[in-house]
C-alpha cells in the first residue's frame, strides 16, 4: 500500500516516468531479496490504475548484465529454473527472455 501511495503522489505532482529493473530492490545480499519484486509492485499498480491512466506513463526497466549461475536468470521463467541456475547474458535470447519476464511482472504489453 505504501508504494501505491508514493506512486499516486508522484503522479499527482506531475511525475510520469517510472524506472525499475529486474534487480531491484537492492542489495542482493538482503535475506528477503527477490529479483523482480519491484517490477511486480509496479505491475500491480499499473493494473490498479487501468490502461487509460497507464497510457499517461513512461515505464522503463533494465536487465541484469553478465552473471554466472544467476538467480536473476532463474526467475525469468515461470516456474523458476532450478539449480544450477542459468547465466545472465546479454545475447539476443537472454535479452528477449528478460524483457518477456519484465513485461509479465509489470503486467503491461510495452515498455516506454
Amino acid at each position: 500500500a505504501e508504494a501505491f501511495d508514493q506512486l499516486d503522489y508522484a503522479r499527482c505532482v506531475g511525475v510520469n516516468f517510472i524506472d525499475t529493473a529486474e534487480m531491484y530492490p537492492v542489495p542482493m545480499t538482503a535475506p528477503d531479496w527477490m529479483p523482480g519484486s519491484t517490477e511486480e509492485i509496479v505491475g500491480n499498480y499499473l493494473s490498479k490504475i487501468g490502461s487509460v491512466q497507464r497510457d499517461d506513463l513512461v515505464v522503463a526497466t533494465k536487465i541484469t548484465g553478465y552473471m554466472t549461475n544467476s538467480f536473476v536468470a532463474a526467475v525469468r521463467t515461470a516456474p523458476p529454473a532450478g539449480k544450477p541456475f542459468p547465466d545472465c547474458r546479454l545475447d539476443a535470447e537472454s535479452i528477449h527472455t528478460a524483457c518477456t519476464a519484465s513485461l509479465r511482472r509489470l503486467q503491461t504489453d510495452r515498455l516506454i
